[in-house]
């Protein structure tokens, strides 16, 4: 779904709601064999990025993040998040908005002790728009 740019990002959305399906087999390196979901709650206002992955299969992550790429290569950190599932964290508003408008140019991944890399991964994809 296309956006206008015409006026201010925060004018025009609230809330966006990004998931990903993740996978070792996306990792440039090679991860975790099996995978799972991630789903995540931008705020182009305030910047707060809420996000929820129900992993249990794989060993607990030292590192989640949100970072710009595209599929198939890695790129640098554009949201560090708090390894946990069901939290909420702050960032910059304008980092959230340009995720907000090129979802597929960015992706999540989950490193640990394993898969210093990353064990999985999977680009952001738009699942809904809410408008104000």
């Amino acid at each position: 779904m296309a956006l206008s740019l015409a006026g201010p990002l925060s004018a025009q959305v609230s809330k966006v709601v990004l998931t990903s399906t993740l996978d070792g087999n996306s990792e440039p390196t090679g991860g975790d064999p099996v995978g799972g979901t991630f789903s995540v709650e931008l705020d182009p206002n305030s910047g707060e990025v809420c996000y929820l992955y129900p992993l249990t299969h794989i060993a607990r992550s030292n590192l989640v993040q949100i970072q710009r790429g595209p599929i198939g290569s890695n790129g640098p950190s554009a949201i560090i998040l708090e390894a946990g599932s069901d939290v909420c964290v702050e960032a910059d508003p304008k980092v959230v908005a340009g995720i907000i408008v090129q979802p597929g140019d960015y992706f999540v991944n989950f490193s640990n002790a394993e898969f210093p890399t990353g064990a999985l991964r999977g680009q952001l994809i738009a699942q809904q728009f809410a408008a104000k």
